[in-house]
């Protein structure tokens, strides 16, 4: 059984930048005008673990300690937004000599994910560049997608439980009037490196490939309705000769929503969706 106590935390810290005042930009220029946006969080933990080595002293040789280091930089203006997130593990005291051998306790990484450098692991989570226009808004690289409550499509983060997934593609927004259209198209990536949990054999991303696209009309007195198709060809589909998936949908979803605010003092919600499944 594994009891965790939390010895150092270091909390969010944030800070805006202000340009430099001795820095001239030009105001054609793409940057110009970017604020940046700061954030660093730094913990430090030391894991006990109730577990022994047998055959040995009874002392509490298996406990570790662990640094988890996540670092955020956004910066953006009224037309272009950017950003990345790297996050870093390490495990001290994740080893031990006995006998003149050198062991290793626990495995961070799983076969396919390649650490740096044993007991750390280094990589960038998310990154994303952005444009934006009166109507439409352009992202390529990670970003976040829900349709209605989720049922059909919900690629959000809850840092809360250490829930982090984003879609790595592109993403585009239209708004047009009382129109709203959402499509985008990539694969998902699952945040590696937990900030709340334990991190022991972490696992390559999954790279399920999605596909989808909502569409929603607001106004319509008290009532807003809204529609969305999404396909999904999961990482575990067989590939063709190409090397591409076999060009067959692992699951489909298409539904509609209609919400009524404010009817007969009360707010209503109701959503219908159809799945398929090809994968088995």
């Amino acid at each position: 059984m594994l009891h965790a106590l939390l010895l150092v935390a270091l909390p969010l810290r944030a800070e805006d930048v202000a340009p430099d005042p001795g820095v001239t930009t030009s105001a054609e220029g793409p940057l110009a005008g970017v604020g940046l946006h700061g954030a660093h969080d730094v913990r430090a933990r030391y894991w006990r673990v109730e577990d022994r080595l047998p055959d040995f002293e009874d002392r509490r040789i298996l406990d570790y300690g662990e640094i988890v280091d996540h670092l955020d930089l956004i910066g953006s203006n009224e037309k272009w937004g950017f950003g990345f997130r790297g996050d870093a593990v390490a495990l001290p005291g994740n080893r031990y000599v006995l006998d003149g051998v050198l062991t290793h306790e626990r495995d961070l990484t799983s076969p396919g994910l390649v650490a740096p450098v044993s007991d750390a692991y280094l990589v960038l989570e998310k990154a994303y560049v952005e444009r934006r226009g009166e109507h439409a808004t352009l992202t390529v690289g990670d970003s976040y997608v829900a349709f209605g409550r989720g049922f059909a499509l919900n690629l959000v983060k809850n840092n809360d439980v250490d829930i982090d997934t984003s879609l790595r593609g592109g993403r585009m927004a239209v708004k047009a009037g009382d129109w709203d259209l959402t499509a985008v198209v990539g694969s998902t990536n699952p945040q590696q490196v937990a900030l709340e949990n334990p991190n022991v054999g972490l696992q390559p991303n999954d790279g399920h490939a999605v596909t989808a696209a909502r569409v929603d009309r607001y106004g319509l007195g008290p009532v807003n309705v809204g529609a969305h198709v999404v396909g999904v060809q999961f990482e575990s589909d067989p590939l063709d000769a190409t090397g591409a998936r076999a060009g067959r949908l692992g699951a489909g979803v298409a539904g509609a929503s209609v919400e009524a605010m404010g009817v007969g003092g009360l707010d209503f919600y109701g959503e219908a969706d159809f799945f398929r499944y090809d994968d088995p």
